[in-house]
């Protein structure tokens, strides 16, 4: 794991990573390279989770799917009526990254890496995004806004965060 990760910095790939597995022996974390600010990464550094957190909003979704508590086919405004979902979007569709939700580009988000340590509610996050004018349903289009919008319905619909949600469900 350690030759790999030291390989993607050799690379270029990137300036550091850090990796943790928890076995039945015990957990073991490992880190290679440096921070944004040139420091050195610890095993028990902290990084951003990235897309990795998509797969957790899915899953929890799917499981109230299943328990009845959330119909993927129905409009997302149903649950949570907000101007970026209001084209009539569904959670498969929001999921699926096939919502026309339009993505605002990286440029209103740049303080995410100039102040990493700032913390941004979704209500913030969202800000930026445009009201959806595409209808849903059609292409793929990669967009972080997606699954914001996901949370916030899960929040909805089980009267807590899209993290104790997650926490309480699949842990």
């Amino acid at each position: 794991m350690i030759a790999e990760m030291q390989s993607w910095v050799d690379k270029g790939l990137v300036p550091g990573a850090t990796a943790a597995v928890v076995s039945p022996g015990g957990p073991l974390s490992a880190a290679v390279g440096a921070d944004g600010q040139g420091k050195q990464l610890q095993g028990t550094s902290g990084m951003a989770l990235g897309h990795l957190t998509q797969t957790f909003v899915a899953a929890e979704a799917l499981l109230l799917a299943e328990q009845g508590k959330l119909d993927l086919d129905v409009p997302a405004s149903t649950y949570v009526p907000i101007r970026q979902i209001d084209n009539g979007a569904t959670m498969r569709q929001l999921l699926a990254q096939r919502s026309g939700v339009p993505d605002p580009g990286s440029k209103p988000y740049v303080s995410l890496y100039t102040e990493p340590d700032a913390h941004w509610s979704t209500a913030q996050a969202l800000a930026p995004v445009p009201k959806s004018t595409a209808p849903p349903g059609g292409g793929f289009s990669e967009n972080a806004a997606n699954y914001l919008l996901a949370g916030l319905v899960i929040d909805k619909i089980t009267g807590r965060s899209t993290a104790a949600a997650i926490d309480g469900d699949l842990w």
